[in-house]
């Protein structure tokens, strides 16, 4: 079955369209493409272009364990960014993303954290 994007107006294999319940069809209205473009510039300030820039220039790696595999269930980085000034840092895996959020993004905690692996 095919369904015709709201956004980018192009007729898609309805496996490009995430689900949703409440719609008639049982998918969301934007493809999961456009879905995606509108997150990274809401969330983020980051075009599509920005992401696929930062990603090379990464070597299409995760930025701190250098994995090429992002790990979660779109397989996309993770766009990481400082929660305070919103700057975006780089791309992580899922990983690496949930670690650094986990330890708060406190130099601090991640120096005692360290020092543990050190110790064992």
């Amino acid at each position: 079955m095919f369904k015709i994007c709201k956004k980018c107006n192009k007729n898609k294999n309805l496996d490009n369209f995430y689900s949703k319940k409440k719609n008639p069809d049982g998918h969301q209205s934007w493809c999961k493409q456009c879905s995606r473009n509108y997150q990274l510039s809401w969330r983020y300030g980051v075009s599509d272009e920005d992401y696929s820039k930062l990603l090379i220039k990464q070597n299409s790696l995760c930025a701190i364990c250098k994995t090429p595999n992002a790990g979660d269930r779109i397989n996309f980085f993770h766009v990481d960014h400082d929660h305070k000034t919103g700057k975006v840092r780089g791309l992580l895996c899922n990983n690496c993303n949930g670690g650094i959020a986990y330890l708060q993004e406190d130099l601090k905690i991640l120096q005692s954290a360290l020092e543990y692996l050190k110790n064992d």
